[in-house]
């Protein structure tokens, strides 16, 4: 394997996690040594609460979503790994913040289906907030633990993530 291609396995509570290529440079995966505050918290509901994968675009091959921690200070940013035949997947920052703690947010796999929005789930919407989204493939929760959560899929028309609210 050459330097910029390798295979991390981060094994955990019994499961194996996979990503075909190394982070973005300034950034890392989450390892044992991250396990604090909200991650010690609810960890008996989110085991491994930085990862989950799914075919989010449709094209039949796995994608991750990952929360990875910056280097060297703080900060964690959401990004996707696309994945591609033949070569190294596709990164997409979906966002970073410089501030304090990767720990009090988790990540959770959402089905294809029709999922009720923030907007479905209460009697006063903005104007055009739609009151549900229905997902052909799986898309993913970004959560801030036991509050709020956005969901995060892939728009074929805008051949990249949406996100809305699902709850507040």
């Amino acid at each position: 394997m050459g330097w910029g291609t390798w295979i991390f396995i981060f094994v955990m509570s019994g499961v194996a996690v996979a990503a075909e290529s190394a982070p973005p440079s300034g950034w890392r995966f989450p390892t044992e040594h991250d396990y604090k505050d909200g991650w010690t918290e609810y960890r008996d509901m989110f085991p491994v609460p930085f990862h989950v994968a799914g075919d989010f675009n449709g094209d039949g091959l796995i994608d991750h979503a990952w929360i990875l921690i910056r280097q060297g200070g703080d900060g964690y940013g959401l990004f996707v790994f696309l994945g591609r035949r033949n070569s190294e997947p596709q990164i997409v920052k979906l966002f970073a913040e410089d501030e304090c703690c990767a720990q009090r947010y988790a990540l959770v796999l959402v089905p294809p289906g029709r999922h009720k929005t923030f907007c479905g789930q209460r009697a006063d919407c903005s104007q055009g907030e739609p009151r549900s989204v229905t997902l052909k493939h799986p898309g993913f929760e970004f959560m801030t633990l036991g509050t709020a959560s956005g969901l995060y899929y892939w728009s074929p028309l805008a051949k990249g993530f949406r996100s809305i609210t699902v709850s507040d």
